[in-house]
């Protein structure tokens, strides 16, 4: 048995790589309710879903959370385990850790629309997709 370091469990947030293209990049999270289709898993409720919208921004705002505090716990034991990162629960500051991405303005103009889905059940905001 190895045991690791107080300093090495102590949790720690991430940093996410810098954005590389011209502009720096907005966000903020919608939750969109559909009122007149019901969720195929509970038809006794309304289809929901959760998106992040990213756009060209102004360079002001705070930088976004990658994750909220109530799904950094909830994932945590699950990104933790073997089948994934393999490293101690705890170890990583899921809820601190902060995206390139900023509570910012967007920049004037008409811009394309990116649609992207993490798939193999990864829930929004998860830091198993990437980029989202």
């Amino acid at each position: 048995m190895q045991l690791l370091p107080a300093a090495v469990l102590a949790a720690s947030t991430l940093v996410t790589p810098q954005l590389t293209g011209p502009f720096a990049v907005g966000t903020f999270d919608a939750h969109l309710t559909d009122s007149t289709r019901a969720d195929p898993w509970q038809p006794t409720k309304n289809r929901e879903l959760m998106v992040t919208i990213s756009y060209p921004a102004r360079r002001t705002g705070q930088q976004a959370p990658w994750l909220d505090a109530t799904l950094a716990t909830a994932l945590d034991p699950i990104i933790s385990s073997p089948a994934y990162l393999d490293i101690p629960a705890g170890t990583v500051d899921w809820a601190g850790t902060r995206r390139q991405a900023r509570d910012a303005r967007p920049l004037p103009g008409k811009w394309p629309v990116v649609l992207f889905s993490p798939g193999l059940q990864s829930p929004h905001g998860s830091p198993t997709c990437g980029s989202c």
